[in-house]
């Protein structure tokens, strides 16, 4: 299945989070935050979770945080994982 053109995934919402370097963007969605990622043949959503219970009345701002806060998390996981990795190997 191929991606979606960066047009497809704005209809998705506006974006809140964005990383270059990861070719990751985050879009809210009425209740959800949606993980995007940039691969060869477009863009594809690999994940969705609600950010807050009411995510229609947030400020842009506040979604900005609740977005860079779960990419941080993602981020922080898979580091952890890479680490207990290594150390298991050593």
């Amino acid at each position: 299945m191929s991606g979606m053109n960066i047009h497809e995934v704005f209809g998705y919402g506006p974006i809140v989070f964005t990383s270059e370097d990861a070719g990751i963007i985050i879009t809210i969605n009425g209740a959800y935050l949606n993980w995007w990622v940039e691969r060869h043949d477009g863009w594809h959503n690999l994940d969705c979770r609600s950010g807050h219970p009411d995510l229609y009345n947030l400020t842009v701002s506040k979604a900005m945080d609740l977005a860079e806060s779960w990419f941080n998390e993602v981020v922080n996981d898979i580091e952890s994982e890479e680490n207990d990795e290594q150390e298991a190997t050593e």
